[in-house]
């Protein structure tokens, strides 16, 4: 039997995920008395999966959720050979690995939570989500806001952190909301939205500060923004910043949250609208466009990452992945 790491080497905030590489597997083998096998979700085979006792995935949350993604295929086609993963958060948005109380307040002690936590063999069936068949373990989006999030590039995240998100979202200000068709569990609505969130964990993790009970509850959080004006805008990026910048809580939530367990998505088109902040800054104004009714439907991203289009189906998979965490994560 073996230990299989993935990692992706586009992502993190250590200098380079492959200069780890070598100390990881000589701990996991000590830990373990078992070989490693560095490996990434597209190299992977059906062979290599049958043959791990465990799974190690480091990186932030766009690698974390392709690897527990792949794992959760896997357990669902063979469910009496289920594979634990333990996360080593190595990204610039841990966002996943902070609900479950993997990521330490200092990145180079990541690796030794992590194994701490494969040590202790505490492993905590999480659910995961899936967007037309497709599992995620963070988050499915769509909507200008929501494409934000993939705009920065791996030079950039590595320089500025958190802060290269901040142009983008910006930008996105700029962007037409897109009127919606929700189904969620038997009703169904019409609304305008600048993003909706399908989340995992309650809010996307943001302020659970490691209770991973969302994680379990067998349900998804979905999250609708539709900022009116530009202090609407500013309460989102106050409540999202005080928590990336400074761990913090707001007591506000500038949109509307509902737990639901499987939703259907259809843009029906982009609003006429002029953009936000162009009435509300001094900036030249364009001429408002039409509306026009036509078969093009918005991008979508799951984990941070571009996934497909709308018309979407998604819907919550009941501990779906078995993970590693701490004695001190609440479950």
């Amino acid at each position: 039997m073996t230990t299989l790491v993935f990692c992706n080497e586009k992502a993190g905030s250590f200098e380079s995920c492959s200069q780890e590489m070598g100390d990881i597997s000589e701990c996991l083998s000590e830990l373990t008395g078992e070989p490693s096998i560095i490996t990434d979700v597209k190299r992977v085979t059906d062979e290599q999966m049958s043959k791990a006792s465990r799974a190690i995935a480091m990186g932030g949350d766009g690698t974390v959720g392709q690897v527990l993604a792949r794992i959760a295929k896997h357990n669902l086609a063979f469910p009496d050979r289920r594979v634990p993963v333990g996360i080593i958060a190595a990204g610039t948005g841990n966002l996943l690995a902070d609900t479950l109380g993997l990521k330490a307040e200092n990145p180079q002690d990541s690796l030794a939570l992590a194994l701490k936590a494969i040590e202790t063999k505490r492993t905590f069936a999480m659910d995961m989500g899936q967007a037309n068949g497709t599992p995620f373990a963070l988050d499915f989006a769509v909507g200008p806001i929501a494409m934000a999030v993939t705009e920065p590039g791996k030079m950039e995240k590595g320089s500025h952190g958190m802060y290269s998100y901040v142009r983008p979202l910006m930008k996105a200000m700029f962007g037409r909301p897109y009127r919606f068709s929700i189904e969620a569990d038997g009703y169904k609505i019409v609304c305008d939205a600048s993003a909706i969130f399908i989340t995992n964990p309650h809010e996307m993790g943001i302020g659970q500060r490691g209770d991973a009970s969302s994680l379990r509850d067998g349900n998804l959080n979905m999250l609708i923004l539709d900022p009116q004006n530009l202090d609407e805008y500013v309460g989102i990026a106050m409540r999202f910043g005080a928590w990336f910048l400074g761990s913090a809580e707001t007591d506000t939530t500038p949109y509307k949250s509902f737990d639901v367990k499987k939703v259907k998505i259809e843009a029906l088109h982009e609003l006429s609208t002029p953009q936000l902040l162009s009435s509300a800054l001094p900036l030249p104004q364009e001429p408002v466009a039409e509306v026009v009714y036509k078969d093009d439907q918005p991008a979508t991203i799951i984990d941070g990452d571009e996934f497909g289009t709308t018309p979407a189906v998604v819907s919550v998979l009941p501990g779906a992945v078995d993970v590693f965490v701490p004695l001190s994560t609440t479950v």
